[in-house]
């Protein structure tokens, strides 16, 4: 029997009414929970591009429901989850009359609320390792300054200190701190101007409350002028990390013992590289860069090669595949 115009009206007004409904209510929950996943996408492409520094994103409102590292992980990127805020979380992997449940791949909000989120990522074998951090700002190591002689007179002494002032900008303590510097002597091959790494140094350094601060210095031996660099990174097992550099000059250096001395009477051919090799030695030579430079004035028609601070190497194309 076809419907009446009276039926066919309630009809319509039950189907106006259920949209509206979905529209009223069901919408904005879909909504809230996509700019949830938004601000948390934010934060860790942040992360990405600031390695080893927490980047915070503020009141995100997440309603009943859970997320799931799923949502953000890429073939280039793996997530773990964290909430760090014991007022608010329950304890990993427990329930508990808490707003949130957590383990390391998914949060469970049991109701609706407002949590700030952080992300810090670090970078392994080109893959980005990635936290997320619900609550508050984690902790987070920050260099302040780096420290340290514009130029250095070695006719004074050879030692060469550089410090660097940091602080725990986050808001959690930071557990097993470490300072480490390189120390970069700038030298040229090949027209290019190059760093070599000349010496490491690591710190044991004192655990950091939320805000405090501290200094951590490093002391190098330094044999001969030239251009230096200095790379210093403190570090937290819970921190992230930060890096500074400073460049510096070294002049006056006392007269250096290292001399070039004799070169092999024949050149070898190396079956991997396909070329000849042939060692021209050196003695008193405290780092390869002395030996490199010693030769360097000797024969500088030569282009050495940077090799060990016992012999710096000439390498050439064979002839006819032999090295004469």
């Amino acid at each position: 029997m076809p419907f009446s115009p009276f039926r066919l009206l309630i009809y319509a007004i039950i189907a106006i009414a259920l949209i509206s409904l979905i529209i009223l209510f069901v919408f904005p929950l879909l909504e809230e929970k996509e700019d949830a996943f938004k601000e948390i996408e934010t934060a860790i492409e942040k992360a990405e591009q600031q390695e080893g520094k927490a980047v915070e994103q503020k009141e995100i409102l997440f309603r009943e429901g859970s997320i799931n590292t799923k949502n953000f992980e890429q073939k280039s990127r793996l997530v773990w989850f964290e909430c760090n805020s014991p007022a608010l979380c329950c304890d990993k992997n427990f329930e508990c009359g808490k707003g949130v449940r957590w383990n390391d791949r998914a949060v469970f909000f049991t109701q609706k609320q407002k949590m700030n989120v952080s992300a810090r990522c670090t970078i392994e074998q080109g893959l980005y390792l990635c936290r997320v951090y619900f609550g508050t700002m984690p902790a987070q190591i920050e260099i302040k300054e780096l420290e340290g002689l514009e130029e250095k007179d070695l006719s004074k002494n050879q030692l060469y200190e550089a410090t660097a002032k940091y602080a725990n900008i986050g808001n959690i303590e930071a557990f097993f701190v470490k300072g480490k510097a390189k120390l970069y002597k700038y030298a040229f091959e090949e027209n290019q101007k190059k760093e070599i790494l000349i010496q490491e140094k690591e710190l044991e350094l004192n655990e950091l409350k939320a805000g405090e601060a501290g200094k951590a210095s490093f002391l190098f031996s330094l044999s001969s002028n030239g251009e230096y660099k200095i790379e210093a990174r403190i570090e937290a097992e819970n921190g992230g990390f930060d890096i500074q550099e400073m460049d510096f000059n070294a002049i006056n250096s006392p007269a250096s013992a290292c001399k070039a001395t004799q070169a092999e009477t024949t050149a070898n051919y190396n079956e991997e590289t396909k070329k000849c090799e042939k060692k021209y030695y050196c003695t008193n030579c405290n780092f390869a860069f002395e030996c490199l430079a010693e030769w360097n004035k000797k024969m500088p028609e030569k282009g050495f090669e940077l090799e060990s601070r016992n012999y710096a190497l000439e390498v050439f194309e064979a002839a006819e595949g032999s090295c004469g």
